[in-house]
């Protein structure tokens, strides 16, 4: 596809010739979660296949973009793990406030999905509209340049991508669905009072809801729902993770999950690593 016929493509209205897997939802530590999204990318690679899951964690959690230095964060203690992702960005922090998900498939000469951009607009535009249709009217929800989502102009959510050198791909998200915790935030990663005055004005599904006051799960039931039915008209189909590709990737997360508990991969030397990172959703646009 040339590059002039692909400025002409409405990735709202795209469909691929595929079907998606959607895993449901699952609770894990840190590390098991960073290793199933990788582990995904190497069996979409190898089978052409394309996934959804969401997903919570057993602790707060700071998770490290592939280029953060450990020096990003004050403190270590018992009620949090930390480890680092393979996609760029800056460091995040999840706590039950926050709702995480991954899309992950194959990237080839003949997809519409060619790079970043495109994957943003094309998993991004299905994330909005699931939020528009649980916001109220007079809130101006739009796609950000930087994989981000913004409700009248503040990042409601951030996405990471990977494009590994197999051309799979991995991008995966954050949003708020509650309030960000400036408070622990701030304790654990090195912010500038602006960016603990900024956190704490940030939009959040539970502000911007038509129907209020309902716990977080209730919210993350409903974007799901929403963006698994706009999954059926962009892809031929919705299917359920089978026998097989469950067994691979149970014996692949287990493989990986070692690389992210390690050390070595927190403290990693075999690049530069970036001094000031501070919160991802600070540089969201």
């Amino acid at each position: 596809m040339s590059e002039i016929s692909k400025l002409n493509i409405n990735f709202e209205r795209l469909k691929l010739n595929s079907n998606i897997i959607y895993l449901g939802n699952s609770k894990n530590n840190v590390f098991e979660n960073m290793a199933i999204d990788e582990a995904l990318m190497e069996i979409a690679e190898k089978e052409n296949k394309f996934f959804f899951r969401t997903y919570d964690f057993n602790k707060d959690s700071i998770i490290l973009a592939s280029s953060d230095s450990p020096s990003n964060i004050k403190v270590i203690d018992k009620n949090i793990e930390v480890t680092r992702r393979i996609s760029g960005g800056k460091p995040i922090y999840i706590d039950k406030n926050v709702f995480s998900y991954s899309f992950i498939g194959p990237l080839n000469k003949n997809s519409e999905l060619q790079n970043g951009d495109d994957i943003h607009k094309f998993f991004g535009s299905m994330i909005l509209n699931a939020i528009k249709e649980i916001s109220t009217s007079e809130n101006n929800i739009e796609l950000g340049k930087a994989y981000a989502i913004k409700v009248n102009n503040k990042p409601i959510a951030g996405h990471g991508q990977h494009i590994g050198r197999t051309h799979a791909f991995l991008y995966h998200g954050v949003m708020a669905i509650g309030p960000w915790d400036a408070d622990k935030i701030n304790r654990y990663l090195k912010l500038i009072r602006s960016d603990y005055e900024y956190l704490k004005d940030l939009p959040s599904i539970n502000k911007i809801a038509k129907i209020q006051k309902m716990d977080n799960e209730y919210y993350k039931n409903e974007i799901t729902r929403r963006i698994v039915k706009t999954l059926n008209h962009h892809f031929k189909s919705v299917e359920t993770i089978s026998d097989i590709d469950k067994k691979n990737l149970e014996i692949l997360k287990n493989i990986k999950v070692e690389k992210y508990k390690s050390e070595s991969w927190k403290n990693r030397t075999d690049i530069a690593l970036k001094e000031d990172s501070r919160f991802c959703l600070v540089f969201a646009d």
